[in-house]
């Protein structure tokens, strides 16, 4: 297939900032689980988490305000690849399948001519969750044992002169933490402040989940530092398909987008190495990076963008047309600088709870707590998210009007009860990672 060529000139004070004379001839997707981006050193963090993100950042554009339509893996993906609302994508619950009467990035690419592999090891890929539809038949059990980066490599040397789209998805950082050795680094720096209980609670309210726990150690450092340990596996595996890209002569020729699922609580809301209960930045905001050769290299973008924009970003970047079915709106203007700020609503949401984050602000919803149904924050003064203002800001009333807005826009008026996985392979894998059926 040739690749279209066209030229696009953004102008400022009688200089061309950006052109884009071709389109990327391949598209490779790196998406990491549980990923918060303050423990990244591109986006601050002292600990050396994360070199090869670090140089994918300096050589692309970085989103300071990345924020995640839902705190776990199945939701947030839905959103990630059809850019719907779950009044389309209908993945409202943990263990949901998308079905197949949505259409995913993978599908619209495929039908343009781009061949397309997933490699993963997390069971949503598998044809329970619905995750691979669009991508070569596979299971994720073929690649478990494997090293998915030495699979992508191998995959991209065999379709080298095909447009190829590549989704890798790396499990490190999900707990339980288990870095490789050579990447545990981070436990001689440790400043243990007391112990805390070990709780049976998958969610790690008020403590340190069972299944989280090693060599009996209950203090809260000593988690974080493997935490820490398994991005720098993580970054690693980036590092090496990166160089993989590069000895392939790949790399100019692809457009790169990394992301993060979602976050993790490391205890700041009381709730400890866990994801998929809370709705604060620490499991919604996440790290989002784009390369491609034509774009300002070390860009960083502080206007709020959503993992539903991603796919009509891609598409446009392609020169695809974006199906009107798609609710997110591509990021391009921000990239070539055309725009500087969208103003963008971000919403996110699980069972129970609902949150809109605009202008700086986060109104979260919580259903059933009668004694906390909402919770306000100023996230210019109060970034932590600590202190509750929704009986004493101005803005409260406004921000609940456009909050059930938009929760009306993008929800199904009666949430589904959730669905049930039956694969019983799949079922011990998910209570491995700390999920219940």
């Amino acid at each position: 297939m040739k690749i279209k060529l066209f030229i696009f000139f953004i102008i400022f004070q009688g200089k061309i900032i950006f052109a884009l004379s071709e389109q990327p001839k391949n598209v490779i997707l790196i998406t990491v689980d549980a990923l918060r981006p303050d423990h990244l050193g591109c986006y601050g963090y002292k600990r050396n988490t994360s070199p090869n993100i670090d140089y994918l950042a300096k050589e692309g554009v970085l989103f300071t305000q990345a924020i995640s339509q839902v705190p776990y893996t199945a939701g947030s993906f839905a959103a990630t690849f059809t850019s719907t609302y779950p009044k389309q994508h209908k993945v409202i619950g943990l263990n949901e399948k998308l079905e197949l009467d949505n259409l995913t990035l993978a599908e619209i690419l495929r039908e343009k001519g781009f061949v397309t592999k997933a490699i993963t090891t997390n069971f949503i890929l598998s044809n329970a969750f619905g995750f691979n539809q669009g991508f070569e038949p596979q299971e994720f059990k073929e690649y478990e044992g494997k090293d998915e980066t030495e699979v992508a490599i191998n995959w991209l040397k065999e379709n080298i002169d095909k447009r190829m789209f590549l989704w890798v998805h790396y499990m490190e950082p999900h707990a339980p933490y288990e870095p490789l050795p050579e990447h545990n680094v981070f436990l001689n720096f440790i400043n243990s402040k007391g112990e805390l209980p070990i709780v049976e609670n998958e969610q790690g309210e008020g403590g340190i989940p069972k299944y989280v726990v090693r060599n009996n150690r209950r203090d809260l450092d000593y988690y974080i530092a493997l935490y820490d340990g398994e991005i720098r596996t993580a970054d690693a595996k980036i590092g090496r398909l990166l160089e993989g890209l590069k000895e392939l002569k790949l790399i100019d020729d692809s457009l790169i987008i990394f992301l993060s699922d979602h976050g993790e609580e490391l205890g700041e809301h009381g709730f400890y190495f866990s994801h998929g209960t809370l709705l604060y930045d620490s499991s919604v905001r996440v790290p989002l990076i784009i390369k491609y050769k034509n774009f300002e290299k070390g860009k960083i973008i502080d206007s709020q963008v959503r993992l539903l924009d991603i796919s009509p970003t891609i598409l446009d970047i392609l020169g695809i047309k974006i199906p009107r079915l798609m609710k997110g709106k591509s990021l391009v203007p921000l990239i070539t600088g055309k725009k500087n700020n969208f103003n963008l609503i971000a919403y996110s949401y699980m069972i129970g709870k609902f949150a809109i984050r605009w202008r700086g602000w986060k109104l979260i919803y919580n259903y059933n707590k009668p004694n906390l149904k909402f919770e306000l924050y100023n996230l210019n003064t109060d970034p932590s998210e600590k202190n509750n203002l929704a009986k004493s800001s101005p803005y409260f009333l406004s921000l609940k009007r456009k909050m059930f807005i938009e929760r009306d826009r993008v929800l199904p008026k009666k949430m589904p009860p959730p669905s049930k996985i039956e694969d019983e392979y799949i079922i011990e894998r998910m209570k491995s990672l700390g999920y219940s059926n």
